[in-house]
């Protein structure tokens, strides 16, 4: 019985293209090299940045450094990664620094009796953004450094301080306190 009979196209047990595809050929469509890929997690790093997503932002931006290296005619990339590394950690920076005056803010206003705020010479009322805005640096960064000055000199945080100093705790000079101090 013929192929045409049973109605098959071709004939059993032969390829319909003998020239076709070699074994292990990739699918040129679907592939991307080596840049695209680079660039692909940038883009997505900077995305994660722009919408406050800095810890993905930090791991595209791993990834992609780990491509990069993998690359010794990425030179250029490579400065480029960097480059955006640093952006990222600034970004990062910049939201830690704006936690820590966050919980100051919080910590006063939730179990505080204002005079914190007073400290810094604002009223005891005082709603977060004017808070925010007594340690702004610019249009979008906080002074911390200045936010944590305040509260060291704050009259029961600058006592505590006092005390654990006089009792030996470690202090800028690096000197400890002994294991039966830290018990207490």
């Amino acid at each position: 019985m013929s192929n045409a009979m049973r109605g098959r196209q071709f004939v059993k047990g032969r390829s319909g293209n003998p020239a076709g595809r070699p074994k292990g050929a990739k699918n040129r469509q679907r592939e991307t090299t080596l840049e695209q890929e680079i660039e692909a997690l940038q883009a997505r790093a900077i995305e994660h940045v722009a919408l406050g997503r800095l810890n993905e932002a930090r791991l595209a931006l791993i990834k992609s450094f780990a491509l990069v290296w993998c690359d010794p005619s990425a030179a250029v990339m490579r400065r480029n990664v960097t480059q955006l590394i640093a952006v990222v950690q600034t970004e990062i920076e910049k939201d830690q620094r704006l936690s820590l005056v966050r919980g100051l803010y919080d910590d006063e206003a939730a179990d505080g009796d204002g005079s914190f705020f007073e400290h810094v010479g604002l009223p005891p009322d005082v709603s977060w953004e004017e808070f925010r805005e007594h340690y702004a640096v610019g249009d979008d960064d906080i002074d911390a450094e200045r936010a944590c000055g305040d509260l060291a000199t704050y009259p029961p945080i600058a006592a505590r301080i006092t005390e654990l100093r006089a009792a030996g705790f470690a202090d800028n000079s690096g000197r400890t306190a002994s294991n039966d101090q830290v018990a207490k």
